[in-house]
């Protein structure tokens, strides 16, 4: 059966997009279906989602709203973490592109909310399982919007480190948010 698939595709990219759809159909399910283990499916969820090439930028927020109806019946963290992701993406939308410089204070405000909103939903996900790294990663995007004070990206990169040492996307979140653009200096 699955030899007929991939001759019936013109490409891998096909069977490597159609097979990758279907993984992530399968973790919005797990999460809305609210499965005895959906606890342990939410972290492999997320993961899946959060690293998809496939969940373009608008995602998160079209998931929200999707999942919305039924959240609270879905995993708690799950549901905070997806929220987070929506709001960091609404942030950017907000400020726009451009220097900052050209930036009006209206999308200053857009952006310095849904930041503040992002960082309220991580925190929660954090009281809820400390141990999961996930959130602190977000949190260092959070703050290098929100703050040049490099203290609470240092805090939270050292709370990633202590769960998962090894952590590639914690090191390259942290070395970005050293650069002097985002509050860090050529020393650090």
């Amino acid at each position: 059966l699955l030899c007929d698939f991939i001759k019936g595709c013109q490409s891998s990219m096909e069977v490597s997009q159609h097979w990758n759809q279907r993984l992530i159909k399968a973790a919005e399910e797990a999460m809305a279906a609210n499965h005895p283990r959906a606890p342990e499916a939410a972290l492999w969820s997320y993961n899946i989602l959060s690293t998809n090439h496939d969940c373009d930028k608008p995602y998160f927020q079209r998931l929200v709203q999707r999942l919305a109806p039924s959240a609270k019946r879905i995993d708690p963290w799950f549901w905070e973490m997806i929220q987070g992701k929506a709001n960091l993406t609404d942030a950017w939308d907000s400020r726009g592109g451009g220097w900052a410089y050209t930036v009006t204070e209206e999308k200053w405000k857009g952006f310095y909310d849904n930041l503040t909103e992002a960082k309220m939903h991580f925190e929660k996900a954090l009281e809820l399982h400390p141990e999961r790294f996930n959130p602190y990663i977000a949190l260092i995007t959070v703050y290098m919007g929100l703050t040049s004070d490099m203290d609470d990206v240092t805090r939270v990169f050292k709370q990633v480190l202590k769960y998962d040492p090894e952590n590639v996307s914690a090191y390259e979140k942290a070395l970005w948010a050293m650069r002097p653009r985002w509050g860090g200096s050529i020393q650090l």
